[in-house]
């Protein structure tokens, strides 16, 4: 017996990897009787539940996942470098790739990193969808979209916090069902930082300039030149003035 109780999930611990179980289940009502049970099945995956960290997919064979992904998308050669491309889907499910588990040493918030480009047919109804399962057994959640626009043809950057994850999270990338384009993600990359935003409006640049994922413990160092006939009047840091 593995688990004996009345919730809704279990974790069976000390499985090997890349073999098959078989589990019965029971239900029991209030007088001690049981019932008759049901067998499911289940494979271990081959690949450990280490920390995930980062994925560039050149080691991936072209029309293949990385190892332990799933969903329906595929590793495609775009140029000179390997990206992961969504697939055209004919039914009314949306075509998706979700990452392996992976587990962190505490609750505290990671940043992910990537790059996104879309491509070959793109329109208004072509929407990558950034989700996160924070734990297990829990439900996917949304935590970013991102639309095509018009003009734009490059590769761009984003960046996500991870906040109060738990043991085996995954991610989760898709795009609308029979949509009309393809979108390619690339350069995943998932770290202990801080993730810190500059600008600058008018009258002067700064670099560098966007976001920054700065791991803990680490610094930052900016670099602010004034235009012409322009001079630093005020900076602030988390909306508290620290010049002059």
């Amino acid at each position: 017996v593995v688990y004996f109780n009345n919730g809704y999930s279990t974790v069976v611990s000390n499985l090997e990897e890349g073999n098959n179980y078989f589990f019965k289940l029971f239900t029991r009502k209030s007088n001690g009787t049981f019932s008759d049970g049901i067998v499911v099945e289940g494979s271990t995956l081959t690949c450990p539940h280490e920390e995930w960290h980062s994925e560039d997919f050149e080691n991936t064979p072209a029309n293949a996942l990385p190892d332990c992904w799933t969903g329906n998308w595929h590793v495609k050669n775009l140029g000179t470098q390997k990206v992961l491309a969504s697939n055209p889907t004919s039914n009314s499910e949306r075509s998706y790739v979700a990452t392996r588990p992976f587990m962190f040493e505490t609750m505290a918030s990671r940043v992910l990193s990537y790059k996104a480009h879309f491509f070959e047919g793109c329109d208004e109804t072509t929407l990558l969808e950034v989700e996160v399962q924070p734990y297990m057994s829990s439900d996917w959640t949304v935590i970013d979209q991102i639309a095509w626009q018009d003009g734009i043809d490059e590769w761009t950057e984003h960046y996500l916090i991870l906040d109060n994850i738990g043991d085996y999270c995954r991610l989760r990338f898709s795009v609308p069902a029979n949509a009309s384009g393809r979108i390619a993600i690339d350069d995943l990359q998932l770290s202990n930082s801080w993730l810190i935003q500059s600008s600058a409006e008018a009258g002067g640049t700064i670099e560098p300039l966007g976001y920054s994922a700065i791991p803990w413990g680490d610094t930052i160092e900016f670099i602010v030149r004034p235009d012409p006939g322009f001079e630093i009047h005020r900076m602030t840091y988390d909306k508290r003035v620290i010049l002059p």
